[in-house]
């Protein structure tokens, strides 16, 4: 059996949290920009954002495998960016677009700014407890 504690159970669910929401964001815009593409032409921002979706998959990758304080700030810079980007899509929809989103937009503002901070401040090193036991005690 392999020794696996409290935290890694967290930071392996973080993970495929974060694989999985990459993977969708990633389907849905690249059907956006071929749907799009044959009437709008593509924005020269489009490669942008997917390498950006692709950096939020590989960095849930590499936080389920290594499950390190660098895995795990790695992962959270994913995060803030979608964070703040919800943010402002609440305010937006707030003045006039679409104020029936506005809850749906907080609060996923507030999950992934919530995952960001769950994976940058418990894991500063001396504050997160380990939850394994000190190797000169009994069973």
């Amino acid at each position: 059996m392999s020794k696996t504690n409290g935290r890694d159970i967290l930071l392996i669910v973080l993970a495929v949290i974060q694989t999985g929401v990459a993977a969708v964001f990633f389907v849905v815009l690249v059907s956006a920009l071929l749907a799009s593409a044959a009437y709008l032409g593509v924005s020269p921002r489009a490669p942008l954002i997917l390498l950006f979706d692709l950096w939020g998959l590989a960095s849930g990758l590499m936080l389920a495998f290594w499950r390190s304080i660098g895995a795990c700030r790695l992962a959270a810079t994913w995060y803030l960016p979608n964070g703040i980007f919800f943010v402002f899509l609440a305010n937006q929809n707030s003045q006039a677009q679409h104020p029936d989103w506005i809850l749906l937009d907080c609060v996923l503002a507030f999950v992934f700014l919530m995952i960001f901070v769950v994976l940058v401040v418990p894991l500063l090193p001396g504050y997160f407890p380990r939850s394994e036991r000190p190797a000169g005690r009994g069973n």
